[in-house]
């Protein structure tokens, strides 16, 4: 697999993974993935997961005809938003690195059954997951596509 620079850019992917591309560039890009999911619905719109082990990510791909890129879960510590290390990061510091960057309005969620905190910034598309002790444990982050393939909100 090629190295891949763990940046995180909302709305537009992670390093050269852009959102938008197809399921067979980002394996020619970084191999075969250890694990493949496949989910369709009654509307013919289907999902394909495919797990990196390393660097640690599902990679969502959605679409009818056409599956691309549409979103991304990051449990890898050494990924960066905004140039910081993320994983590094308290609640109160990513609320405040994403206010600085422009992103205001965000909720929270609990998960009684896994004892996780959800920190949602819904303009942004990106969550953060922390777990009971309060340490970020990954980061989901994403756009809306289209059944054909094009992306809806960037």
């Amino acid at each position: 697999m090629k190295d891949l620079e763990l940046k995180i850019v909302p709305k537009v992917g992670l390093g050269e993974l852009k959102f938008g591309t197809s399921m067979d560039a980002v394996v020619e890009l970084l191999g075969k993935a250890d694990e493949v999911e496949e989910f369709n619905d009654d509307d013919c719109f289907n999902t394909t997961i495919l797990t990196y082990n390393t660097p640690e990510m599902d990679l969502f791909f959605e679409g009818s005809d056409k599956l691309v890129l549409s979103g991304i879960n990051l449990e890898n510590e050494e990924a960066t938003l905004y140039d910081l290390q993320v994983f590094d990061m308290s609640e109160e510091e990513i609320v405040k690195m994403m206010n600085d960057n422009g992103y205001f309005e965000f909720d929270t969620n609990i998960d009684e059954e896994y004892n996780e905190k959800c920190l949602s910034f819904e303009e942004a598309n990106l969550d953060f997951i922390f777990d009971e002790e309060g340490s970020l444990i990954s980061v989901s982050f994403g756009i809306l596509v289209s059944e054909d393939g094009q992306i809806i909100n960037l």
